[in-house]
């Protein structure tokens, strides 16, 4: 029979959890909800952990406040719900509290690299609360967040094809990456946990010449989809970044970039 150590949370039953949801709900304003939010298809996340990701249609309600803004067709609505904890860790983890700090950090990575939303981070369409009321009003959090016009690393060179990418292709992906990590680390958001190939974004690149090959290796499985030229990647994930500010001058030590 093992010691069990005090400060490990006990495994919590999903019930459970969904009682707790439920306890803790908030009264939300009786005038009509700002938006209205219609779910698509469900996408594919880099980890387990609470929130789950869909494409979504959004329609703001004129009556609101008085006129209608406009959305763009399809956005993305990540969803904090700790009812969909990962069961591998939910006898590891306080469901709840990976929730807030979760939404924090991402909430908190937004804000801080605001002038990069719409090109190397998604655009940020804001944050809601939603009561279910097929489950007792309980809370839910969401964020909207631009769908990005492309596909993840993971799924353009998946492990059993990765192995087979050029050398040419290895060091323009591996230098986009870095400088996107060294330009989120220059304004306060370390990324490094959420930096996985399912997280960073290829956007959809517009080739002058169909057929075209990009490197000069015809084996290399990336040599007619991507144009080292034009690589355009984008971080689309930062539950588990953190944020602190950094101090003018300094310095970072990269093959690709350094500022002093």
């Amino acid at each position: 029979m093992g010691i069990k150590d005090d400060s490990e949370p006990e495994y919590v039953e999903p019930i459970e959890l969904y009682k707790k949801s439920i306890a803790e709900r908030t009264v939300l304003p009786s005038t009509p909800p700002a938006v209205t939010m219609t779910l698509e298809k469900r996408l594919s996340i880099s980890t387990s952990r609470i929130p789950h990701v869909w494409t979504v249609h959004v329609r703001e309600n004129p009556s609101h406040n008085g006129k209608a803004t406009k959305y763009p067709p399809l956005l993305v609505a990540k969803i904090f719900d700790p009812l969909f904890f990962d069961e591998k860790g939910a006898d590891l983890f306080d469901a709840f509290l990976v929730r807030d700090i979760n939404f924090y950090s991402e909430v908190k990575a937004y804000e801080e690299l605001k002038h990069f939303q719409g090109t190397v981070i998604p655009q940020f369409y804001g944050l809601f609360v939603t009561a279910l009321p097929a489950q007792r009003n309980r809370p839910v959090y969401i964020l909207l967040l631009e769908e990005v016009p492309g596909k993840d690393l993971y799924r353009t060179l998946p492990p059993h094809v990765a192995e087979r990418v050029c050398l040419k292709h290895k060091e323009a992906i591996f230098e986009g990456a870095l400088n996107l990590l060294f330009d989120f680390c220059e304004c306060g958001v370390n990324p490094m946990e959420d930096m996985r190939p399912r997280n960073i974004v290829l956007r959809l690149q517009k080739h002058v010449v169909s057929e075209a090959q990009f490197c000069t290796t015809d084996s290399c499985p990336a040599t007619r989809k991507i144009d080292c030229d034009n690589l355009h990647l984008v971080m689309v994930d930062f539950e588990s970044s953190w944020t602190s500010k950094i101090a003018p001058g300094t310095a970072y030590i990269g093959r690709s970039r350094s500022k002093i």
